[in-house]
C-alpha cells in the first residue's frame, strides 16, 4: 500500500492548505475506516521537501517539532540530526531562511561536572544527536530519541503544546532550558519572568518571516512534577490568552487523553469533510476589518496584499504601492507607460517592489467591460519580453543573460532568497521554464513561439535537456501545456513519470519545498486526473491512479471513473470519454462539473488515442493576439 500511504499524506498536506479530497479506490477491499493509519507526516522531510511532520491539529496553532540544526525549514530534517531544541510553531514546506521555532525548550540529563554554567544554553552549542531513525510521527503527535539518552514526546491541543521527556535514569540535577528566540535569529525584544511556583511566561518581538513588519508572541509554561511534562500555551494576542489557553486545553497533563483528543480531532476532519470553512472564515474576517483579502498572512503580519472584488484587481494594476509585499505587486509605472519591467530598475515610487500580472476576468465576470477590455490588453505584455528570432545555446551568455542560472544544470536554489543568496533576475527556474510561463494565454504563446510543431518541440526540449527542475510550482503547468496542442497523452505520460519516481512515501517523497502543500497539492491533482490551470476556467482531464474517485462537498459531488482500469498503471491513455452518459471529446473541464456534480468516466488504453486531439477540444482561446491556431 505505498501508494496509499503517499496519497493520504498528500491529503493530509492539502487539509493544512484547507484542501480536503475524500478519494474512493473501489479497486481495493482494505478497510478504510480509519484514515489516520495511512497518513505518515515525516514524508518530505528530506531532500529539500522542508515538510513540517511534528504534531498539530487542523487549523491548529499548536505544531510543535523537534528542530535540527539544518534543514529545518519545517522545523525537523530527517537529514539531520543535531537537534537543537522542541519549539511549538512552524511553518511547512518553505524554501528560503527558516522562520518561526519559537521559544524553543531543551531538556538535558544533567549538568557537566556537577556545575550547571557548563551547560551550553543557546543555539546550536546546545545540540544533541538523535538515534538515527528513532523519530515517529502521526497526526497529532510526534516523538524522537536523543543520544543522550532522553526519549521526548509532543502531542497538542490547539492553542497548547504537552511535551513529555524521559529519561533513562533521571538524575537528580536534570534541567529544561528555555531560549527567547526563533529558528532565523529573528529576536528584536525579550521579556521573561518565573513565577515562585516555576511558571514560566514570555513575551518576544519578532521580525516577521516573510513581510517587513513584526509581531509579539506569548508562551505561558509549567511543569508537572513527576515525569517531566512541560505544558506550553501560546498566544500571539496577550500572555493572559497564552495562560488561559494553557489552563483550559491542558489543566491535568493527562498526555495520553490529548493524544486521544488529536487523533478524534484529525480522524472527523478527515472523514465529515468541513475542513476548510474555518479557515475560508478567518480569510473573510480579515477582509472586513482590513478592507483587503491577503495572499498570506503570517503571525498577524500582511505579507503579500492579495485581491478582494474588482477594486483590489484594478488597484493592483493602477496604483504603485509604497511596501511591495504589503501593498500589491510593484513596478506598475513601467508596466503602464513601456508594457515591462527594465532589467535591475527599482520602482519608481515604492520600495521592495515585486513585477506585477494583471487579472481581468473577474472585471468580465461583474459587467465591467470597458476595464475587461483594458487589462485584457495589458495581459499581453508578456509579448515583450520575448524576441522572435533570438538563439539560445545552453551554457553561454549569448543573450546577455544565463539560460542555465536556477536549473539543476547549473543550481536550482542559485536564485533563491536565503540569508546567503540574494535572487537574481529570475526566481525559483529558469528562463527557459518562464519562456513558457503564460498561463492565461498559452494559445497565443504556442502562435508566438511558432505554431503547434515548433511549441512541442521547444516543450520536448526542456524537460529531456536537464533544464527542467520539477522542485518548485513554477513547473507545474508545463506538465499540461500539450493539452493546447491536441496531444494530452504527452502530458499523461510526462506526468506518470514522476509519479512514484518523484512523489512517494519516503522521507525523500517531495522533489522541492512543499511550500504549505504546493508539491503536496500538485501530485493529489495528477492522481484525481484534474489538474487545474489557475489563470483559466480550465481542468485537464487525465486517467486516474484509481478506479474511481469522489469529489464531495456538503452541496454536491462530482464521480469520476475508469473503465478498463490497470492497477498495473499500463492503461493510462484516454480512448472516449462520456460526461453525464454523453460523448465528451473535449480534454478539459470546467469549474461548473465539480460545484454542480457529474459523472465523468473515461474508457482507458495502453496506447496514445485520437480523444481530445480536434480543435474543438483543446482549452480555449481567450489572450490578447488574435492570430488563429490551426491543428
Amino acid at each position: 500500500m505505498r501508494l496509499h500511504s503517499q496519497i493520504f499524506k498528500m491529503a493530509s498536506h492539502c487539509a493544512k492548505a484547507a484542501v480536503l479530497l475524500v478519494l474512493i479506490d473501489q479497486s481495493t477491499s482494505q478497510d478504510n475506516s480509519n484514515l489516520l493509519t495511512f497518513i505518515n507526516p515525516l514524508i518530505g522531510t528530506m531532500r529539500g521537501g522542508n515538510a513540517f511532520p511534528g504534531a498539530t491539529l487542523p487549523s491548529g496553532m499548536a505544531k510543535a517539532v523537534a528542530d535540527t540544526a539544518s534543514h529545518n525549514q519545517g522545523g525537523f530534517g530527517s537529514d539531520a540530526s543535531d537537534i537543537t531544541g522542541f519549539s511549538h510553531m512552524h511553518d511547512s514546506g518553505t524554501g528560503g531562511a527558516p522562520s518561526l521555532g519559537i521559544f524553543p525548550f531543551f531538556p538535558y540529563p544533567g549538568y557537566p561536572d556537577g556545575n550547571v554554567t557548563n551547560c551550553a544554553f543557546t543555539g546550536t552549542a546546545r545540540t544533541f544527536l538523535a538515534i538515527v531513525g528513532s523519530a515517529e510521527s502521526s497526526p497529532g503527535y510526534f516523538a524522537v530519541t536523543l543520544k543522550s539518552q532522553i526519549h521526548a514526546e509532543m502531542t497538542v491541543t490547539r492553542n497548547t503544546v504537552l511535551y513529555r521527556f524521559k529519561m533513562k535514569t533521571p538524575p537528580a540535577n536534570s534541567l529544561i532550558s528555555v531560549e527567547a528566540e526563533n529558528l532565523g535569529g529573528a529576536r528584536i525584544s525579550t521579556t521573561l519572568n518565573v513565577s515562585p511556583e516555576n511558571n514560566i511566561t514570555v513575551v518576544v518581538s519578532f521580525q516577521a518571516s516573510f513581510g517587513s513588519e513584526s509581531y509579539e508572541a506569548y508562551i505561558c509554561a509549567s511543569f508537572h512534577a513527576g515525569e517531566i511534562l512541560l505544558g506550553v500555551g501560546m498566544s500571539l494576542i496577550s500572555q493572559d490568552r497564552a495562560c488561559s489557553n494553557a489552563a483550559d486545553e491542558v489543566p491535568d497533563f493527562d498526555f495520553e487523553r490529548v493524544v486521544s483528543y488529536a487523533m478524534a480531532a484529525w480522524r472527523e476532519k478527515l472523514e465529515v469533510n468541513p475542513l476548510w470553512t474555518r479557515m475560508v472564515r478567518s480569510l473573510v474576517g480579515i477582509y472586513r476589518n482590513t478592507g483587503y483579502l491577503p495572499d498570506c498572512r503570517m503571525t498577524l503580519c500582511k505579507v503579500s496584499t492579495g485581491r478582494h472584488r474588482l477594486c483590489a484587481v484594478v488597484t493592483d494594476a493602477e496604483v504603485e504601492p509604497y511596501y511591495g509585499h504589503i501593498g500589491g505587486p510593484g513596478h506598475v509605472e513601467y508596466w503602464k507607460t513601456i508594457g515591462y519591467v527594465p532589467r535591475g530598475q527599482a520602482s519608481t515610487k515604492g520600495q521592495d517592489a515585486l513585477t506585477s500580472s494583471v487579472s481581468r476576468s473577474k472585471a468580465r465576470e461583474l459587467g465591467y467591460d470597458g476595464s475587461y477590455a483594458k487589462h485584457l490588453n495589458k495581459s499581453g505584455n508578456w509579448t515583450n519580453l520575448l524576441r522572435k528570432n533570438q538563439t539560445s545555446f545552453i551554457g553561454t551568455q549569448d543573450i546577455g543573460f544565463d539560460t542555465i542560472q536556477c536549473s539543476p544544470l547549473k543550481g536550482f536554489d542559485e536564485c533563491y532568497l536565503t540569508k546567503t543568496k540574494q535572487g537574481g533576475e529570475i526566481y525559483e527556474a529558469s528562463i527557459w521554464l518562464y519562456t513558457f510561463f503564460v498561463p492565461g494565454d498559452t494559445v497565443s504563446l504556442i502562435l508566438v513561439l511558432g505554431e503547434i510543431e515548433e511549441f512541442v518541440r521547444c516543450l520536448d526540449f526542456l524537460r529531456n535537456s536537464g533544464l527542467l527542475y520539477i522542485g518548485n510550482e513554477p513547473v507545474f503547468l508545463t506538465f499540461f501545456q500539450y493539452y493546447y496542442t491536441g496531444r494530452p497523452g504527452l502530458s499523461v505520460a510526462r506526468a506518470r513519470a514522476i509519479i512514484p519516481s518523484q512523489f512517494n512515501d519516503t522521507l525523500g517523497g517531495l522533489p522541492g519545498n512543499d511550500d504549505s502543500a504546493a508539491m503536496g497539492s500538485f501530485a493529489v491533482f495528477i492522481i484525481l486526473g484534474n489538474f487545474p490551470n489557475a489563470r483559466q476556467d480550465v481542468y485537464f482531464i487525465a486517467p486516474l491512479f484509481f478506479r474511481s474517485v469522489n469529489i464531495t462537498s456538503k452541496i454536491t459531488g462530482a464521480t469520476i471513473r475508469n473503465v478498463n482500469f490497470s492497477s498495473e498503471g499500463t492503461n493510462i491513455y484516454v480512448q472516449a470519454a462520456t460526461l453525464n452518459g454523453k460523448t465528451y471529446t473535449k480534454n478539459w473541464l470546467q469549474r461548473s462539473f465539480f460545484l454542480e456534480g457529474g459523472t465523468l468516466e473515461l474508457t482507458l488504453g495502453s496506447e496514445k488515442s485520437d480523444w481530445g486531439t480536434g480543435p474543438e477540444d483543446v482549452p480555449p482561446f481567450n489572450g490578447s493576439v488574435t492570430l488563429p491556431i490551426v491543428l
